[in-house]
């Protein structure tokens, strides 16, 4: 009000084009109409006790910075190594941060707090991404540092906030340390899946990193693991070498220790859900897959496992059958005794009619180097004669009959018919030519397909580097831009790889050291001593168009 009093009317005028000046000024540098917001973390001015504190014989220090901040998630945001069994207090005073310590701390041992994004301005919120405090309760600092690099083992991606521990090696190691016992250290990986250990004690280490979902500092049963079988010494972290003419860097990061994220978890199999869909039919779903599966009933039964060998279908002989009795076992010592039955559901149009003789048939585009089938809802006997399907030719009218031949289960019928690439053929099946477990017949078939042509493919050659051959056994995988897997092909020995009948799209390239010759590739097992089998991919993404033919040479 009184800068209002005291403008004349055009100064009142001259101070409304200035602040509409402003306005228009910040929306052309996208920030909102209160003018730029301020990014800056807040900045540390002091501590007390000083940084790098010796014979430290309190139990708080105070850690003062330019302005008021906020703690944010201090449980998960803030490491201490070494690790305390009493976590510390930590609590905001002014433009402050005061930590008081519970634990009573070990003689001539070097402490460091790691503040990763757990304090931030009062006023935006902008987080100091890291801050370090470091004292002895000594008369030395410890100076010595571990720096290095995780990454997923698969997709050869960074891995970011995952734990790192480091235990002292004396030489007496065992194991199952990582699951017992806490680590000397402790640290996290950032965005670019970089970790370091500083201000530790000089000596030899183990070091594993864990995505530590139960927050206990170990390694536990379901948690993704990188680990290193090598003994690891460190480097003072004072100790500089030249990046190039003007910059220097810590000799630890020259040859940075490097580890590769298994995707194993060693999950505890059991049944995760058992379905009863309809009476004589059961699907069982596994917490992980089964090894060599076996299955003891007192009633007859059909079995199919998914191709992933973690679910099973049942079908019991008797189609009336509302209550089972099985045992589940498989090659690990897992085993499980179920009794199940059946509960009546609720009818609705869907179910009414009960389940199809057919569950389905080839689609309408069929691929012309692809064997036609079909599914059945329940397993089909063999019968006596072999049946066969009318084959009409849509061009010519011209008729043929073909064979279908059923799969071990009789779940599924393949036509044994070769048509012409890009024909049009309508198939039939007279009703009752086929009987299911259950003694049921199919009514009639009939369905009609059109057949691609190779021009609506394309091809890839894959010449490998003959310099380096790749070992063997070793896979070469085709990816698509998700990285699902469209098809793989062993490293042949003459260097040259080829996938046809590709569709067109883009695509990636990776090899897969085959070490155990299992045509998969395999994540490790800590347990075993087996580090994730390595992988490389080819530095440039392929896009294939339909009826190309598509040579690549890869120097890895």
């Amino acid at each position: 009000m009184k800068l209002i009093n005291i403008l004349n009317k055009s100064g009142i005028i001259a101070l409304g084009a200035a602040v509409a000046l402003m306005a228009l000024a910040c929306a052309k540098q996208g920030y909102p109409s209160g003018g730029p917001r301020d990014v800056t973390p807040p900045k540390m001015v002091g501590v007390t006790p000083a940084q790098g504190a010796t014979n430290f014989d309190g139990t708080d220090f105070f850690i003062e910075f330019d302005e008021y901040v906020v703690l944010k998630d201090v449980e998960n945001n803030v490491l201490v190594s070494p690790p305390m069994d009493k976590k510390p207090e930590y609590s905001t005073k002014g433009h402050g941060v005061k930590v008081h310590m519970k634990d009573t701390l070990k003689p001539n041992t070097t402490y460091l707090f790691q503040f990763k994004g757990a304090i931030a301005d009062f006023t935006e919120g902008n987080a100091l991404e890291s801050f370090e405090y470091v004292f002895s309760t000594g008369a030395l600092l410890d100076s010595m540092t571990l720096r290095g690099k995780v990454t997923d083992a698969l997709t050869l991606t960074p891995c970011e906030g995952l734990s790192v521990l480091l235990y002292r090696d004396s030489g007496a190691w065992e194991d199952s340390t990582i699951a017992k016992s806490a680590p000397a250290y402790v640290t996290r990986t950032n965005k670019e899946g970089y970790f370091a250990f500083n201000h530790i004690g000089n000596g030899t280490y183990r070091a594993i990193a864990i995505r530590d979902e139960d927050k206990n500092l170990r390694y536990g049963s379901g948690e993704a693991i990188a680990f290193m079988d090598e003994i690891l010494t460190p480097r003072c972290q004072y100790d500089s070498i030249p990046l190039n003419d003007s910059t220097m860097i810590c000799a630890a990061d020259k040859q940075p220790t490097e580890m590769r994220l298994s995707l194993k978890k060693e999950e505890v199999q059991r049944v995760a859900k058992d379905n009863f869909m309809r009476k004589g039919r059961l699907q069982l779903a596994m917490q992980t897959a089964l090894r060599s599966p076996e299955i003891a009933c007192s009633e007859p039964l059909t079995v199919r496992y998914s191709k992933g060998m973690d679910t099973v279908d049942i079908w019991t002989l008797r189609e009336g059958c509302d209550s089972l009795q099985l045992v589940l076992s498989d090659a690990t010592g897992f085993r499980d005794t179920l009794t199940l039955k059946y509960r009546e559901k609720k009818k609705n149009r869907a179910t009414a009619e009960g389940p199809k003789f057919v569950k389905s048939t080839p689609g309408s585009k069929c691929a012309f180097f692809d064997t036609l089938w079909l599914s059945f809802e329940n397993p089909v006997k063999r019968g006596v004669t072999t049946p066969k399907f009318e084959i009409m030719n849509m061009v010519d009218s011209s008729l043929t009959y073909s064979e279908m031949r059923m799969d071990s289960l009789g779940l599924r019928g393949y036509i044994d018919f070769v048509g012409k690439p890009g024909g049009k053929y309508r198939f039939r099946m007279g009703a009752g030519m086929l009987t299911d477990i259950y003694g049921q017949k199919n009514d009639s078939i009939a369905f009609a397909v059109e057949l691609t042509t190779p021009e609506n493919y394309g091809s890839l050659k894959v010449t490998l580097d003959p310099v380096k051959p790749a070992p063997t056994p070793c896979l070469v995988q085709l990816l698509d831009e998700k990285d699902n897997m469209v098809k793989q092909q062993p490293c042949a020995a003459q260097g040259v790889v080829n996938f046809v009948h590709l569709k067109g799209g883009k695509y990636k390239l990776r090899m897969v050291m085959d070490a155990n010759g299992n045509d998969q590739w395999d994540p490790g097992d800590y347990w075993q001593h087996l580090q994730p089998e390595k992988v490389i991919y080819f530095e440039k993404t392929l896009e294939l168009r339909e009826n190309w033919e598509m040579e690549e040479s890869w120097m890895y």
